[in-house]
């Protein structure tokens, strides 16, 4: 044994060359002495492995040598004065690349020392003993990372082999090694370290630890779990699906303690909010342990610890298995709401993470969203929870607080990575996208369908929205609609983009696909005024179109059509929807249309005012018809004309301008896309309502204007033998001679009357006595814009009526000359000046007797 006697007297001369160089500062010399305690200890590792196979006499004899020769290094460097744990605080100070090869060294020695059973007969590396030193700056508290990673190895080793440790250094220990190294230690190599001693550490001493130390801890484990370093998140999640749901640990009791301080903190950050009086705590993440907290609710929920048996399937008073989720998105919305409050943005992150572990139950979220169980109300989630025990009546009351909108907004966020691949998690077997409890199926089909028909009933227009004036109340009910609008269109397009459903069961829930198609149609037709809130922005319309289209390719909706050549082909999509649903949802809204039509009888008026409320359904019911109308293409449309048609004149029969001009819209559309024999079946129908239109149409001129032009060209055509040309320029132009001064309606008219123009040709020469007098005024406005339009009309004018144009010649010759002189002093002269040109150029063609602009 002259190899293990000589690498005693090396270990010890190395101690005393270490203590020499540490107080000289002599970094050469320390290193040359790590080296030598290194070998040393190597000799000491490699003797006591050949022990292991080796029982002769001669073994014994060894085994006597190398146990004394431990002992005698141990007493030396973890004896009284510690020197063992001095070297390394100093050579933290004056080498601090050596302080990791000592502790490798010291530990090399526990390790041996250990398996040789030389604890039995020394006490001299107690842990208890060590335990100043170990956690200070020569162990794990070092500047340097190897060293503190090594010193976490190190006292797992001290501890694990002594069982007999004092309980406060245990629970100094695991403290410092959870949540002091392995959750904030900026190095990955040390938190891995940390972890690794600190559940060795536990499962030696889990039964000793009190209960809320041992919740503290294990909540500090969950936490590791979402570290970002896949090595130490993996040791923390493989020991979480292990050993701590195992018997031994009662994993649902503390889990459940956890998910109930999660809860209680977030209402006591909303307290202390509504008490002015309490100035020292700011949010959830000023609260003691309260983004630890939130972090572990996170785990929990992705590591599927989580109780979620269904709030309507609890049947006993504080039932363990009742869900938490709702709790949990609902703290989350009331923390939110808090941070909101404080502008304080350092938890979102982590809410927001939160949020998106709780997508994993699908199935208590969708349960939310049912019709009969809906809890998405702040109130009712905090009433359900207090009735069944959860939570304090206190909790209760500042839970209930948190607003509906919020809640619907968390609700979105859950549901939007419900379906979405988790990567936050390492192990194969906890990454899944939802709980297998949730498989795909039969009743996962019922709860989205059944989740859609709530949605759709929540999208119902309130008519507040659609009143001018608004109060103070109904300001409010149409904020917090527009304000949960937005989140519960969101879940629709999740739902829809991830459906369990087939085709055929949504087509069989009665009136569903009809009835979502029409309330995404009222928010994608833009029936929201730009005025009636700050959140009435495109976006939500914007919304509402992708969640139709998403509806569409759900539904898979095939339709054969024709071409615009003739040949048949087949219509799939948004359009092949709304062809589909038109001959069951157009005499519907028709029903809600003709409340308010001119032509409705005492009768109609009688049997349908029960159901609806007259003004507001039937703008609601306009918008939807034009946005359905306005999915359907050339000439797709032209089989249900028939249907389509008598709809639209009955919208645009109605009282009301705001069903008028989503009417006259229709129109627009049906004129570019039904052919011109389709619409003159009913030709007297649509130009009769066209030209009463015009009459004292007021602010809804320029649509008047526009429909007017498409319909009467459209249908007429070169007809130059109309009837309704005549009449439509008539009643046009009465109504320019009632506003002759309005400069937007007849910019609006010039703009777009040019194809009427053209059509009429001769025709228009009847309306000279009043149309030329109204050019020839708005000729010498002050606007350039308007000069230019005149210029424009005359030009046209005078092309196609040019064999009466000599008639009148010397009076258009008088006002271009006005023009002309006017030109120099305005900002667009030169642009007047050609425009001038080239009417005097056609009038010199066709009266050249008459006086020229350039005399």
């Amino acid at each position: 044994m002259d190899s293990v006697t000589f690498a005693r007297q090396s270990f010890l001369e190395a101690c005393e060359c270490l203590v020499v160089a540490c107080e000289s500062d002599d970094d050469v010399e320390a290193q040359a002495a790590v080296d030598k305690a290194t070998v040393a200890c190597g000799v000491f590792s490699s003797v006591q492995g050949r022990f292991r196979t080796a029982h002769d006499e001669e073994s014994a004899e060894e085994r006597y040598v190398l146990v004394q020769a431990l002992e005698e290094c141990s007493a030396k460097v973890f004896g009284t004065d510690r020197l063992g744990f001095q070297i390394a605080g100093k050579l933290d100070s004056i080498a601090p690349s050596l302080c990791a090869p000592w502790l490798s060294v010291l530990k090399s020695l526990v390790s041996s020392s250990s398996a040789m059973s030389v604890h039995a007969k020394s006490s001299a590396a107690s842990l208890a003993n060590l335990w100043p030193e170990l956690g200070g700056r020569g162990g794990l508290r070092s500047t340097r990372w190897r060293a503190r990673a090594m010193a976490a190895d190190l006292a797992a080793l001290l501890s694990v082999h002594e069982l007999t440790s004092s309980p406060e250094v245990i629970h100094q220990l695991l403290h410092l090694l959870i949540h002091g190294l392995a959750l904030t230690d900026s190095e990955w190599q040390v938190r891995f370290a940390a972890i690794t001693a600190a559940l060795q550490v536990l499962e030696a001493f889990h039964a000793f630890l009190p209960k809320a130390l041992l919740a503290r801890q294990i909540c500090g484990i969950l936490v590791i779990c979402l570290d970002v370093q896949p090595e130490v998140q993996k040791v923390a999640i493989d020991w979480i699906s292990t050993r701590f749901q195992s018997p031994a640990y009662n994993h649902g009791v503390i889990v459940q303690e956890l998910l109930d301080s999660f809860v209680q903190v977030v209402a006591s950050s909303v307290a202390a909010k509504k008490n002015r009086n309490v100035t020292d705590v700011q949010g959830l993440d000023g609260l003691p342990d309260g983004s630890l907290l939130l972090d572990a609710a996170s785990a929990i929920a992705q590591l599927q610890l989580l109780p979620h048996l269904p709030l309507s399937e609890v049947g006993c008073f504080n039932d363990s298995r009742v869900d938490r989720v709702p709790l949990l998105l609902l703290s989350a919305a009331a923390a939110l709401e808090d941070a909101e409050g404080q502008e304080s943005k350092a938890t979102t992150p982590g809410l927001m993470q939160l949020l998106r572990s709780l997508g994993i139950y699908d199935m208590s979220l969708l349960t939310m969203l049912e019709g009969k169980h809906c809890t998405y109300e702040g109130a009712s989630l905090a009433r359900t929870y207090n009735r069944l025990g959860v939570i304090d009546e206190e909790t209760a009351m500042n839970l209930e607080r948190v607003g509906t909108t919020t809640i619907l907004k968390c609700l979105s966020v859950a549901m939007d990575s419900s379906y979405a691949v988790t990567d936050t998690l390492s192990s194969k077997e906890l990454s899944t996208s939802r709980l297998s409890s949730s498989s795909t199926g039969k009743w996962t089909a019922v709860k989205q369908l059944n989740a859609l028909e709530s949605i759709t009933e929540a999208l119902q227009i309130p008519a507040e929205l659609t009143q001018t004036y608004k109060d103070a109340d109904a300001g409010a009910k149409v904020t917090k609609f527009l304000g949960c609008a937005q989140p519960l269109i969101s879940i629709a397009i999740t739902i829809t983009k991830n459906h369990e459903w087939t085709p055929q069961e949504a087509w069989e829930r009665g009136d569903l696909v009809e009835n979502l198609t029409l309330s995404l149609a009222s928010f994608a037709s833009n029936i929201i005024p730009r005025d009636a809130t700050s959140l009435a922005t495109e976006g939500l319309s914007n919304l509402a179109i992708s969640a139709t289209n998403h509806l569409s390719d759900a539904l898979q909706t095939k339709i054969n059509a024709r071409a615009s050549g003739g040949e048949k082909k087949m219509l799939i999509g948004l359009q092949a929807l709304a062809l589909k649903l038109l001959p069951t949802a157009l005499p519907r809204l028709k029903k809600v249309l003709k409340t308010g039509s001119r032509s409705a009888t005492e009768d109609n008026l009688a049997r349908v005012t029960g159901e609806t409320d007259n003004l507001a359904c039937a703008i609601v019911a306009a918008h939807q018809m034009v946005y359905c109308l306005k999915q359907v293409q050339y000439p797709n449309l032209g089989s249900h004309s028939e249907l389509v048609i008598p709809t639209v004149l009955i919208a645009l029969d109605h009282y009301s301008p705001l069903v008028k001009r989503q009417a006259m819209m229709a129109f627009i559309h049906l004129a570019d896309n039904l052919s011109p024999t389709e619409l003159r079946w009913y030709k007297d129908a649509i130009l009769d309502a066209v030209t009463r239109s015009v009459i004292g149409c007021e602010d809804l001129w320029p649509v008047v204007v526009q429909m007017s032009v498409a319909l009467v060209t459209r249908i007429e055509g070169k007809n130059s033998h109309s009837q309704w040309y005549p009449v439509v320029m008539k009643e046009m132009l009465d109504e320019l001679e009632r506003h002759r001064d309005d400069e937007a309606r007849q910019t609006v008219w010039m703009q777009l009357i040019t194809p009427q123009l053209e059509a009429m040709g001769i025709l228009l020469v009847a309306h000279f006595k009043v149309l030329l007098p109204l050019l020839f005024h708005w000729l010498h406005a002050d606007d350039d814009t308007t000069c230019l339009l005149v210029l424009a009309k005359l030009h046209t004018i005078v092309i196609h009526t040019w064999p009466r144009i000599p008639f009148h010649a010397k009076r258009i010759y008088e006002e271009l000359v006005h023009v002309r002189n006017e030109a120099e002093s305005r900002k667009s002269g030169p642009q007047i000046r050609v425009a001038v040109d080239e009417v005097h150029h056609l009038l010199q063609l066709l009266a050249p007797s008459e006086r020229s602009v350039c005399s």
